[in-house]
């Protein structure tokens, strides 16, 4: 099976998201006072980005971490490939009994694999050996199949949870951005990057406000 990386990328752009610029009621001609923010930033600065990032990483990771050790032991059974499947994504710390099924698991999985090869290597196989080794190719036929709908599966699911991730982050940035330029009196705000030589940067301050809100 191909090990491709189930996410390239984890960090992306607010501006892909976003207005390049933002322009706030109470505007009157003659009186505008402009800032500048750079909102990608101020996300991937901002104690929400970053636990994002992590969060996302620690999915990413644990799903690899499972397609990897099954692609290298393709004679686990279906019913051991899915309990370890489940342990992977519980999503939370395994309890101690959890942490002890699944190393028993990995420990059965990996003398299975060693046995095949052991078997595979004989140069005179008996009948006995040439059951097992039947039953062997036909799990491995399975499991190819198995996790080849997972790596699919993994894959979508991750690639949603980066696109709900982008939405909550950038409505948040956007609301902070509101309060600070409204508490500052400013009428227009531009991105960074299409004004990089504007005064009052407002970044600094929306990193401040969505440090102050829980995640």
């Amino acid at each position: 099976m191909n090990k491709e990386k189930l996410s390239s990328r984890i960090a992306w752009s607010a501006c892909a998201a976003m207005a390049c610029f933002v322009i706030f009621s109470g505007f009157q001609a003659g009186t505008e006072k402009t800032a500048v923010v750079d909102m990608n930033r101020a996300i991937s600065e901002s104690k929400m980005g970053k636990k994002n990032v992590e969060d996302l990483q620690n999915l990413v990771t644990s799903r690899q971490a499972l397609l990897t050790f099954l692609d290298n032991n393709r004679v686990a059974t279906q019913e051991q490939a899915t309990k370890m499947r489940t342990y992977a994504l519980k999503g939370a710390p395994l309890t101690p009994a959890e942490q002890t099924d699944n190393e028993k698991i990995k420990g059965e999985v990996t003398a299975a694999t060693k046995t095949f090869n052991d078997l595979n290597q004989k140069p005179t196989p008996t009948d006995q050996d040439r059951i097992q080794l039947q039953d062997f190719n036909q799990r491995m036929r399975t499991l190819v199949q198995l996790l080849q709908a997972w790596q699919e599966e993994f894959t979508n699911d991750l690639n949603q949870k980066q696109v709900d991730m982008r939405k909550s982050e950038t409505s948040k940035a956007s609301e902070s951005l509101s309060a600070v330029a409204k508490k500052g009196a400013f009428t227009v705000v531009l991105e960074r990057q299409f004004a990089p030589y504007g005064a009052n940067d407002l970044t600094a301050d929306v990193i401040k406000d969505l440090d102050s809100k829980p995640n």
